[in-house]
């Protein structure tokens, strides 16, 4: 039995791991939940109507067009008919599955009970059941009827009023903790390594459908329909682990109670506009109280201003956005000092008492204040509480076709910009750091006369004219480094901004910026909603890394050919973004994907 349990379950996992176009509603998708017990632990869907296979060879093809050695020329539909083939010569999809096979499929793990515990004989294993929704139970009742008259020594058939239950005699050995087995009611086909986990006795009379963290976590997923969900339980998880690893919980000390803040979290899968791959994640926060004991303070979060990315030149191809750097770094240092004694009582941290790190925090930002002459809180992150971006591009000088030609030029183009707040604040700043960096060089013997030594970096520090704005440069040359390296930091009124010439150009003089790509603007449509944080990758501007194929080595056919493939691969999506949100008990994170036109 285990051969055909084996096989449909490939036909679920491939079903699962694509994204057809159209999609149902969470409540439609996992309308079998209500077959399974309100403590379930990990729960999926996916749809398994004729749409979604279409779609999914649409998809599978255009795929194996761009990368034909990656993805084999073979349509969804074939690799199907290829797995049911191993039931008997004559069987496809078409005439063995689809008959009775509906329009949802679904996986639960129940319980972890036997995936952790030290039976031998349960190898590690968790109880696991497939469950198909079935749209014609007689095609369904001779289905198994056929993989029973097949195999007659394998199986034990037990027939019920409202079920029938195949069981794999094999699995009945002394000592065996569990048994695969199939189940057949009305409406379901259920498939399991564990024939004790099955509803033999009924539907469960609180059943995960009515799982309010079940259902308010689905809830929160943005969109009104997906073509996949996955529902995790981390929260009854982490405590299952914990119950089984009590020296592991101990060793925490404090910090153990995180858990307690780690609540369901739910995946949602889907096709935004025919266009965009789309995985949208929900975390729901739990009791924050337990976590809070140990001093540590949640931050807020402040949604980015989109007209910021005017400060990213157009043509990067990684930029990551976010808001109040003061917080993010200031709570981050206030958390240390807070949780000190919590940190103190883990193992391992060598007699650290509190006074420790809050000495050693002090003595970071004193150390800071005489070298620079600026206070860390009040003269830098005081006035970081509007937006910034880092971003990074290839060189556009660069000749990524020889080893050579990526010895000319530094290789990449990155950036630092920071929103000025307080324009004054910022120039001071500058000059801070670059007071500091003069004396940090002297002190470290890479400035003046050191620097002529043999093998010694020479680090010069200039001051110029920009466009109008005063910057300060930092040229860097060493003995082994093929190229020179040359950053900037300036202010101006709008922004702070450190990086490569070009980077900090763009920054301090925008012609547009990002606001000005095509794809960008195309990919700000499938993003969240007054997003506080947001990612965004360009894949144009990566282009040139296919030629690397050839680059180190010799120019032939096949690094042709691989340089080709790479460039498909890379064109099939012009560009990928990460955006998320946050309220006090739901974090929400948003992956897309957006096809080429």
């Amino acid at each position: 039995m285990k051969k055909y349990l084996i096989l449909i379950l490939l036909i679920v996992v491939l079903a699962l791991s694509a994204l057809p176009t159209l999609a149902l509603p969470p409540t439609d998708l996992n309308a079998l939940a209500r077959y399974f017990p309100a403590d379930t632990i990990i729960f999926a869907s996916a749809r398994t109507d004729d749409e979604f296979f279409v779609t999914l060879d649409s998809l599978v093809a255009r795929i194996g067009a761009a990368i034909p050695d990656v993805m084999p020329p073979m349509t969804f539909s074939e690799a199907l008919d290829e797995i049911v083939g191993e039931l008997n010569d004559e069987a496809t999809f078409a005439n063995t599955i689809r008959p009775w096979l509906g329009d949802v499929a679904s996986l639960a793990v129940t319980s972890l009970d036997t995936a952790m515990d030290q039976n031998d004989f349960s190898n590690g294993e968790a109880p696991v059941i497939f469950a198909f929704s079935i749209k014609d139970r007689a095609a369904a009742g001779a289905f198994l009827d056929d993989v029973i008259a097949r195999n007659s020594d394998d199986f034990e058939r037990v027939e019920k009023e409202d079920y029938v239950l195949v069981l794999d005699a094999n699995d009945d050995a002394e000592g065996k903790v569990m048994q695969s087995a199939f189940m057949l009611y009305e409406d379901v086909l259920m498939v399991t390594n564990d024939a004790s986990s099955l509803p033999t006795d009924g539907l469960p009379t609180e059943a995960l459908s009515s799982n309010v963290d079940f259902t308010s976590a689905m809830s929160e997923l943005p969109e009104d329909s997906y073509n996949l969900t996955a529902f995790i339980d981390f929260g009854e998880f982490f405590q299952i682990a914990m119950q089984n690893q009590p020296e592991a919980v101990e060793a925490m000390g404090a910090f153990g109670s995180i858990f307690n803040v780690i609540g369901p979290q739910v995946w949602g899968f889907t096709i935004l506009d025919d266009v965009s791959a789309t995985i949208d994640v929900v975390q729901k926060i739990g009791d924050l109280s337990a976590l809070e004991s140990t001093g540590f303070v949640m931050g807020t979060s402040t949604p980015i201003d989109p007209a910021f990315a005017v400060h990213v030149p157009a043509n990067a191809s990684l930029a990551i956005f976010a808001s109040d750097l003061k917080t993010s770094i200031g709570g981050a240092l206030d958390n240390l000092v807070n949780m000190s004694e919590a940190i103190a009582e883990l193992p391992n941290t060598n007699g650290m008492s509190p006074d420790d790190i809050q000495q050693a925090l002090a003595q970071f930002e004193e150390t800071f204040t005489a070298i620079t002459g600026l206070d860390f809180r009040s003269d830098v992150l005081d006035w970081m509480t509007g937006d910034y971006a880092l971003f990074m591009m290839l060189n556009p000088a660069l000749d990524t076709s020889s080893m050579m030609g990526l010895m000319q030029v530094f290789p990449v183009d990155f950036g630092l910009a920071i929103e000025a707040t307080d324009p004054a604040a910022a120039q001071n700043m500058v000059e801070g750091l670059a007071r500091g960096l003069n004396q940090t060089l002297t002190m470290a013997g890479l400035s003046g006369d050191a620097t002529e030594e043999p093998g010694n970096p020479k680090v010069e520090i200039a001051s110029e004219d920009l466009n109008g704005t005063d910057v300060t440069v930092i040229t860097i040359t060493a003995p082994n480094m093929p190229w020179t390296i040359e950053l900037l930091m300036a202010a101006n009124d709008n922004v702070f901004a450190l990086g490569t010439r070009s980077a900090v150009t763009a920054i301090l003089n925008p012609d547009g910026g990002l606001p000005s790509n095509p794809e960008f603007v195309r990919s700000q449509a499938f993003m969240l909603d007054n997003p506080t944080s947001l990612a965004w990758l360009g894949t144009e501007g990566l282009l040139p890394l296919a030629d690397l194929a050839g680059a180190f080595g010799s120019r032939s056919s096949s690094t042709d050919a691989q340089a080709e493939q790479i460039r498909n691969a890379l064109g099939l999506f012009s560009s990928g973004t990460i955006t998320s949100t946050m309220s006090e008990d739901v974090s929400l994170v948003r992956l897309v994907l957006t096809f080429s036109e």
